[in-house]
C-alpha cells in the first residue's frame, strides 16, 4: 500500500585499526515513509541481517542480527538542508 516499500543492503567494509581485514553484511527487509512533503521526509525501515567479520588474526565470525533505520530530511531553504540517517 502507499507508503510502504522493500529494501535491500549489502555493505563491506574493511579497518585494520580496529582488528578486522574485512566485514561483509547483509540485510532485507521492510520500510515506511511516514513523512513525504516537498520540504521533510521521514521514512523508517526495519530487517533481519547477517553478518561476517574476518579478523587480522586470521579468526572468522558470523552472526545473525537486525537493522532497524531512520532517514530524516529536511530541506530548511533552497540553499540549506538537514540530513539525519540512522
Amino acid at each position: 500500500s502507499e507508503g510502504f516499500y522493500l529494501y535491500g543492503l549489502a555493505q563491506y567494509e574493511r579497518d585494520r585499526f580496529q582488528g578486522f581485514s574485512g566485514r561483509y553484511a547483509v540485510s532485507g527487509g521492510l520500510g515506511y515513509q511516514v513523512l513525504n512533503d516537498t520540504d521533510i521526509q521521514l521514512s523508517v525501515k526495519a530487517g533481519p541481517a547477517y553478518r561476517v567479520t574476518e579478523f587480522i588474526d586470521g579468526r572468522s565470525e558470523s552472526r545473525i542480527a537486525g537493522l532497524i533505520g531512520l532517514d530524516f530530511d529536511w530541506a530548511i531553504t533552497d540553499s540549506l538542508k538537514l540530513t539525519q540517517d540512522t
